[in-house]
């Protein structure tokens, strides 16, 4: 046996524990042994399964050296014709064999060869329809938990992952594949999130929807705990930045835990822009976050209590917009919404081309219909439009949803309490975010508790070599 770190086991059989240590759990890793033709002695080939050509390490190497080889000088030749280096330090092997390498050992060798007969898998090259990007990879996930595992290693080039099998529920139907950085995630996270995968108790689960709620620290909460992404590029960047990704077999969604509530508002565009149009960009999702909750519900507000706030011009072309207008704003906002939830809806249930059509015609033509009517006034179909699109820019299809129905309690509040109660609803937003937890770890932070160093990362990027320099000092 050998430590992770220093020289290479001395022989076959302590080899060939120490790989079986290493990659314990690793679904896809493969040891087998031979016998050289020229002079019998053992040898020992390892590699993992979807990362690499079998057909090329059998065909160009293995059965050339159990068959053809008539002497050690052959021997060499061979495996430099293929090789990937030779190498003597434990941390090297395992670093190339996680980078797509196989193994080769002959016993009681002072070295080891790694080939290069890397094979990656070749996705559908298709991007996730819900998660679209400008610059970023154009693959995602696929419904093969191998394949999966073998983006992620292609994102995450000579990682070390630790990779763990779990069966669980009545029976151990369900089946889960743990993904993390040993050296990046917590400790105790790993271990809180291991234990309440082995206490699932429901005897099936088909997505990962389900799964996360079976594992988040607050099921009643509208916001997500965990994100749950089909992109091998957002994964790699979450694990590598000390997240834990779950797996599963039949689908295409991989989970990461624990996540922040700022974390939401991130783009994979992010890593690939300029730091001055990322800044921009991410402070205008933030006031879009802003318009998408609080617009409707200051409009009502304002013109049903605080109409004195409004310059005077604006009250005349307001109030001429209301007053061939029978019902009161809430009910203009709520039937605007509903309408417009419903057009998405529909705008997603039906084939693309068709379902573009609808959303924008349904929009103009009921918009204008309804203010031509008198059912809703003028400025709250302008309201209600930019409402819209403010959710639009928001990154995340889960956080998104959320931020749509909080709207909701924020009219109602506002209705009956004007700005009074849209900030007691402010208030109970933010001490629900404060309190809530994501794998026991604060979902607020750096905003609660406040950690100051953090918020420039967070609200903004800073150029790479500012990034470096920030993270000395904090050193």
């Amino acid at each position: 046996m050998t430590d992770q770190v220093g020289q290479l086991p001395t022989g076959i059989a302590e080899m060939q524990a120490a790989l079986q240590q290493q990659f314990a759990g690793v679904s896809d890793f493969i040891l087998k042994t031979a016998r050289l033709k020229c002079n019998g002695q053992p040898v020992l080939y390892a590699y993992l399964g979807v990362s690499v050509d079998e057909d090329k390490l059998i065909r160009e190497v293995v059965q050339p050296l159990v068959l053809e080889a008539d002497d050690m000088e052959q021997v060499r030749s061979l495996l430099e014709s293929v090789q990937g280096g030779q190498l003597d330090r434990w941390e090297d092997i395992l670093r190339g064999m996680w980078g797509g390498n196989a193994l080769m050992y002959m016993d009681k060798e002072p070295i080891a060869y790694l080939l290069d007969t890397s094979s990656w898998p070749s996705p559908q090259i298709k991007e996730p329809e819900n998660e679209s990007s400008l610059k970023g990879a154009r693959s995602g996930f696929t419904e093969s938990n191998p394949t999966n595992l073998a983006l992620l290693r292609h994102h995450l080039p000579g990682e070390q992952f630790v990779q763990k099998q779990i069966r669980t529920g009545p029976g151990g139907k369900i089946r889960v594949t743990m993904v993390y950085l040993p050296d990046k995630a917590t400790p105790e996270s790993v271990e809180l999130l291991l234990d309440r995968i082995n206490k699932i108790e429901v005897p099936s689960v088909l997505s990962m929807g389900e799964l996360a709620e079976q594992l988040e620290d607050n099921s009643y909460s509208l916001f997500p705990q965990f994100l749950l992404t089909e992109r091998p590029d957002v994964a790699a960047i979450g694990i590598a930045e000390g997240k834990i990704a779950l797996l599963m077999g039949h689908s295409s969604q991989v989970l990461l835990a624990p996540m922040a509530f700022l974390s939401f508002f991130m783009s994979v565009d992010d890593r690939s822009m300029r730091w001055p149009v990322v800044t921009f960009f991410r402070l205008l999702r933030f006031v879009g976050l802003l318009i998408a909750i609080f617009l409707p519900s200051v409009y009502i507000a304002t013109v049903s209590f605080h109409y004195e706030i409004i310059p005077i011009d604006l009250v005349l072309s307001v109030g001429k917009s209301l007053e061939r207008v029978p019902v009161p704003p809430i009910l203009e906002a709520f039937f605007m919404e509903f309408i417009l939830e419903m057009l998405r809806e529909a705008s997603l249930r039906l084939p693309p081309k068709v379902g573009q059509s609808v959303g924008i015609v349904g929009g103009i033509v009921i918009g204008q219909a309804a203010v031509e009517a008198g059912i809703v006034s003028n400025v709250m179909v302008i309201v209600v439009a930019l409402t819209a699109i403010a959710s639009f820019i928001q990154p995340n299809q889960d956080m998104a949803a959320a931020v749509r129905l909080l709207r909701f309690p924020f009219m109602i509040a506002a209705y009956l309490m004007g700005m009074i109660g849209i900030v007691i609803g402010f208030m109970v937003l933010v001490c629900h975010i404060a309190s809530m937890q994501s794998l026991r770890m604060p979902f607020g932070s750096p905003l609660f508790p406040i950690r100051l160093g953090k918020w420039s990362s967070v609200l903004a990027r800073l150029p790479i070599g500012g990034f470096r320099r920030r993270k000395d000092s904090e050193r």
